[in-house]
């Protein structure tokens, strides 16, 4: 539900490295991948782009709840065995950043896709 900050990859490099048992240069007392090593990853990945997201209301952070979301499930399940849509009509729509704190929210890492609601 929430993005990756940059500081999360660089974590989440680190910690890859370190499982997969690949020599690094990265910074053992921080867990943390080399800010060099994010500017590559980006690079090699043009489809994830640095993105602000937007901050949710919190009528509608309170509004995300489990009976709502179980609500919403019950009434696709129903939809769909009374309809019986095909899988290539059935789309996967997300909610772009849903923080519950009405402030700045930190830069997050989306894929292209992802940021453009597709």
């Amino acid at each position: 539900m929430y993005g990756l900050t940059t500081r999360d990859v660089r974590k989440l490099g680190f910690q890859l490295a370190e499982i997969n048992g690949i020599v690094h240069p990265f910074n053992c007392e921080e867990g943390l991948a080399g800010a060099d090593w994010l500017l590559g990853f980006r690079r090699r990945h043009p489809e994830i782009s640095l993105r602000v997201p937007e901050s949710t209301s919190a009528a509608r952070a309170r509004a995300f709840n489990r009976p709502v979301v179980e609500r919403f499930y019950k009434l696709i399940w129903d939809v769909n065995s009374e309809r019986a849509f095909p899988a290539h009509c059935i789309f996967n729509v997300n909610e772009t950043s849903v923080g519950t704190v009405p402030s700045r929210n930190s830069a997050v890492l989306p894929s292209k896709r992802e940021a453009a609601g597709w």
